[in-house]
């Protein structure tokens, strides 16, 4: 059971909506070993297992509005893998997606990957397919045609990754990796990114320590007004440290997107992900999502992991006890770069207000999952998002409620 109010803080219309509806999503799979080789399979029923459900628009149309959605299967995982004996691993077809924190990307794609491992060296290339002739902002089936239709050609978006692991010991790793995405639209449609990575982590006795640093470059997809492409100058940095207790976790944690305080200029300096679909990755229950993440829009799919002109301190703490388990968090929020008030976070909306601030506000999130036995789990997760000038004086506080059960075997 689902109860989302005020979800317009960051669009030009804002209205207090609310919309209560019953929610599904599931998966089941299926896996093969045989010698070096293994195959992995699932399909998705009753809604697909990274969305919030049909509010946002992210199911096709068919399946309608909040509440209507219909049980019918869709591909998640479909891949063949050979692990050799030595040091190869070849994966090919449906396969899950991460990389560093999942800020960058945390998705499932058609891909073929391709790791080598030299001692405590890791090397993994990866060939990611994008979507094929689509028209960014579709939302009917009817509108997935060639994206040159004059000639049929098969234009479409593709990425290439190669990623290094350094894994010493047990107590600390580090990762770097560089990501191309490919353009190949003969319109300039899709944008064509590049990203360099390191993360690393370090875990000794009750010490846990997680960084990582990207630098966004590349181009934007054509932008009509200018018949040319943006370029992208951003960068995103984030770090969390937590202590475990006796009984519980405490942590700290904080990030810093890149903003862009001049939309007008041939340079985009708001840091975007890679590939990520809604749920890829959340700092917040509510803000790094929904508000200014992924809404069901084409245009938010650059920012799912909710960095864009972002920077945040936040504490948390987890509880768990017995077959209960507690989580709550505050999390502060500032712009990178100013914004007009009433302007949202990218300065898209139109104001009439001169006056600039940083202040997107403050967000208080509690989840909680009750394990009843090895196979049923409930849950009540709840955020409250409390805006700030950058939505200007008319912004109502957003609340975001689930409660449900999750059944597996």
């Amino acid at each position: 059971m689902n109860l989302y109010d005020n979800f317009d803080l960051n669009r030009s219309v804002r209205t207090d909506d609310v919309a209560q509806f019953f929610d599904t999503r599931g998966f089941i799979g299926l896996s093969a070993l045989y010698g070096s080789w293994s195959a992995v399979g699932s399909v998705n029923f009753a809604g697909d297992d990274f969305s919030d459900g049909v509010l946002w628009g992210n199911d096709q149309a068919p399946l309608g509005a909040a509440g209507t959605r219909r049980f019918e299967t869709t591909l998640r995982h479909l891949y063949i893998q050979y692990h050799s004996p030595e040091r190869w691993k070849i994966e090919m077809g449906r396969l899950p997606h991460k990389l560093g924190q999942g800020i960058v990307t945390n998705v499932i794609r058609d891909s073929i990957r391709v790791t080598e491992e030299y001692g405590k060296l890791r090397f993994v290339q990866s060939y990611v397919k994008g979507g094929e002739g689509l028209s960014p902002g579709t939302t009917t089936t009817a509108s997935i045609v060639p994206s040159n239709a004059a000639t049929g050609a098969g234009e479409d978006l593709h990425a290439f990754v190669l990623l290094i692991n350094y894994l010493p010991n047990k107590e600390w790793g580090i990762q770097t990796f560089y990501a191309q995405q490919i353009d190949t639209t003969f319109d300039g449609r899709f944008p064509e990114k590049q990203f360099g990575d390191i993360n690393a982590n370090f875990q000794r006795g009750n010490y846990k320590v997680i960084g990582e640093f990207a630098y966004l470059g590349g181009m934007t997809s054509r932008v009509a007004a200018l018949n040319q492409r943006r370029n992208y100058r951003a960068f995103m940095g984030y770090m969390n440290f937590s202590y475990s207790l006796p009984k519980a976790i405490l942590g700290v944690a904080g990030g810093i997107g890149s903003g862009d305080n001049n939309p007008t200029d041939l340079n985009l300096t708001n840091f975007e992900n890679l590939f990520m679909d809604e749920t890829g990755y959340n700092y917040t229950f509510l803000f790094a999502d929904d508000i200014h993440g992924f809404a069901g829009q084409s245009s938010h799919l650059g920012r799912g992991s909710g960095f864009a002109n972002v920077m945040f301190p936040q504490i948390y703490g987890v509880l768990p006890k017995g077959p209960l388990t507690l989580k709550g968090s505050y999390t502060w929020l500032q712009a990178t770069e100013s914004q007009l008030e009433g302007s949202g976070v990218l300065g898209t909306v139109s104001t009439t207000n001169a006056n600039r601030t940083r202040d997107i506000g403050h967000e208080w999130d509690i989840l909680a999952d009750y394990k009843l036995n090895k196979y049923l789990t409930l849950f009540f997760h709840s955020g409250y998002f409390l805006p700030g000038r950058i939505f200007g004086s008319g912004a109502d506080p957003a609340l975001k409620l689930e409660t449900g059960v999750t059944f597996a075997f």
